[in-house]
Parts: C-alpha cells; sequence; structure tokens
C-alpha cells in the first residue's frame, strides 16, 4: 500500500513493430497503474548512449527530442483511449533519463531544443 511505480517505454528500438508494441502496451501499462500507484511514465532508458549503438553516429539532440515528443503524443493519445484519468492532470514523464552527463547527449541542448515542450516532465532524471 502506498508503494507508487513508474513504467518505461521502449525508445531504443525504432522499428514500425516497436511502434506497434508502444501502442499495444499503453492501455496494458494504464490500466495496471489506475489504482493510486502511479508515479511517472519513462520514455526510453539511457538514449544518450544509442548514437551509434542503435541509431546513427549522426543523432543529436534534436533528433532525439523529435523522436522522444512524437512517442510521448503517441502514448498521450493512446492513454486518452483507454485510461482517459491518467491522460488528465497527473500525466508525466521522467526524463531524459541519460545514462551520464558525459555520453553523445548533452542535457542541457536537449533541454533547450524542446523535450519539455508539452510540459509534461515531471521530474528531471539522470543516473549518473
Amino acid at each position: 500500500p502506498g508503494v507508487q511505480f513508474s513504467h518505461g517505454f521502449n525508445l531504443g528500438k525504432n522499428t514500425t513493430e516497436a511502434m506497434n508494441t508502444l501502442i499495444a502496451t499503453v492501455p496494458l501499462a494504464c490500466k495496471a497503474l489506475s489504482y493510486g500507484n502511479f508515479a511517472h511514465w519513462e520514455m526510453g532508458n539511457e538514449p544518450d548512449l544509442f548514437a551509434r549503438a542503435i541509431r546513427p553516429a549522426t543523432w543529436n539532440e534534436t533528433d532525439y527530442v523529435a523522436e522522444w515528443l512524437n512517442k510521448t503524443r503517441i502514448v498521450r493519445r493512446e492513454l486518452m483511449r483507454a485510461c482517459p484519468e491518467l491522460g488528465h492532470g497527473h500525466y508525466n514523464y521522467l526524463a531524459p533519463s541519460f545514462a551520464g552527463t558525459g555520453n553523445r547527449l548533452n542535457s542541457l541542448k536537449v533541454w533547450e531544443a524542446g523535450v519539455d515542450s508539452d510540459s509534461d516532465i515531471g521530474m528531471n532524471s539522470m543516473h549518473k
């Protein structure tokens, strides 16, 4: 009782199948977190490690923000369909969930590029 949970959506895979999985996962996650136990959503984990590994070497802060906004907007749309109570009011993310401060993406540049354009980041998240 009283424990809250965060759910992380996969940002690492960038395929049609991954997008279909994201869309299918939203109703499952929101229904599981519809009992006063929701803390935050998370879109991707340690995306600052993606460049050269699972994104092109040229992938930068602007690319990350565009992808993050696109996918978080899809999540919100699907939340409004499946669990509208979680799509209003208490809807926020942990972000950008970077692995560290000296990796490929710069968190300050991400904020300047508009990662919080939708005012839906509830907690800045950095791992190191």
